[in-house]
C-alpha cells in the first residue's frame, strides 16, 4: 500500500550533487500525484508501507506531495513525486518516453537511483518525477514509464 504525504512549505538548505539548493517559504504543496502505474517494480510490496516520517533528497523537497511505495523491507521502492523535477543531476545517458500525453526522460541518478520525469504544464505543480530506488533497473524505469497514467 502507497502513503501519501506531503511536504509542507519551510525553508531548509540542502546539498545535491556538489551544489547548495535554498527552496523558499511560502510555497502552497500540490495536490497529490493522482499518477497509477500499472507495472511497478517488482520490489514493490503490496503488504508494506514506508513510514511517512521517511525523508531523502526525493521526499523532502518543499512545496511538493508524494506517493511512496514500499519494499517487503518497509524501505522505498518507488516514490512519484508532484510539484518537482529531480533535484540531481543525471549521472548518465537519457532516454526519450513517451507518457501521459507528453515527452519525458528516464535516466540514472545517483546512488543506484533510476528516475522518470516530464511537466505536464508550465507551473511547478505541473512537474512529476517518478524514482525507483536499488535495485531498480533502468527495465524497471522504463516498464513505469510505459504504465504511469
Amino acid at each position: 500500500m502507497p502513503v501519501d504525504t506531503t511536504v509542507a512549505p519551510t525553508t531548509s538548505t540542502s546539498t545535491t550533487v556538489g551544489a547548495t539548493t535554498t527552496s523558499q517559504a511560502g510555497l502552497e504543496p500540490c495536490q497529490e500525484p493522482g499518477v497509477t502505474v500499472s507495472f511497478p517494480p517488482s520490489t514493490v510490496s503490496e503488504s508494506q508501507t514506508v513510514a511517512t516520517d521517511y525523508s531523502d533528497a526525493f521526499t523532502s523537497m518543499p512545496g511538493t506531495s508524494q506517493t511512496v511505495f514500499a519494499s517487503a523491507a518497509g524501505t522505498p521502492a518507488m516514490v512519484i513525486v508532484r510539484g518537482a523535477l529531480p533535484p540531481t543531476n543525471w549521472v548518465g545517458a537519457t532516454e526519450r518516453v513517451e507518457l501521459r500525453g507528453v515527452t519525458g526522460a528516464v535516466g540514472p541518478l545517483a546512488d543506484g537511483v533510476w528516475a522518470v520525469a516530464w511537466a505536464e504544464s508550465a507551473d511547478r505543480c505541473g512537474q512529476y518525477s517518478i524514482f525507483i530506488y536499488p535495485p531498480g533497473t533502468i527495465d524497471d524505469a522504463r516498464r513505469v514509464a510505459e504504465s504511469a497514467g
